[in-house]
This record gives C-alpha cells, sequence and structure tokens, in this order.
C-alpha cells in the first residue's frame, strides 16, 4: 500500500513539474526513466506517465512546427510587400518622368 501511495506522489511530482515548466519534457523522460529503473515507480504509474509525456512532447512539437511554419510565411509575405512596394515605386517614378 505505501509502494503504490510513493509511486502516485512521485508520478504526480514528475507530472507537475512539466505543467509547472520546471521540468523540460524530455528531462521529464529521463528522470521517469530513472525512477522506473530504480524500481520506486509501478507499472501502471509510469506507464501513465510516459503516456503523458509523450502525449505532450507531441503537442510541443506540433506548436513548434506551426511557429516555424509562421515564421516562414511573415517572411514571404514581407518580401511580397517590399517587392510591390519597390514596383510601385517604379512605376510612379515612370510616370513623373
Amino acid at each position: 500500500m505505501i509502494l503504490e501511495q510513493l509511486s502516485k506522489i512521485r508520478a504526480t511530482a514528475v507530472r507537475n513539474l512539466v505543467k509547472d515548466k520546471v521540468y523540460t519534457v524530455d528531462y521529464a523522460i529521463i528522470k521517469t526513466d530513472e525512477l522506473n529503473d530504480a524500481g520506486k515507480l509501478l507499472a501502471s504509474d509510469y506507464e501513465e506517465l510516459m503516456s503523458y509525456l509523450a502525449e505532450k512532447q507531441t503537442v510541443e512539437e506540433t506548436t513548434e512546427n506551426v511557429t516555424e511554419d509562421t515564421e516562414v510565411v511573415e517572411e514571404v509575405v514581407e518580401e511580397v510587400a517590399e517587392d510591390n512596394t519597390e514596383a510601385v515605386t517604379e512605376d510612379n517614378a515612370e510616370v513623373v518622368e
């Protein structure tokens, strides 16, 4: 009974440290493996925690990809805007002459 409670407490602690951004997901995975290897987590708590961490990691990777894509789109929009401004300026210069 005590081992089960300690295992739950450890798993909850790791989860909370990830939620509070004290641990990165990658570091939490390493710590979870260390706790498991030391016999400080029950198999059910280990599996539950690793599933949670895998889900968080997937969300983080997706967020990173979206951020990178957004940055690329913003760069392209800026380039197109600059090109259009240059083209309009050149057209206006020709009209004035």
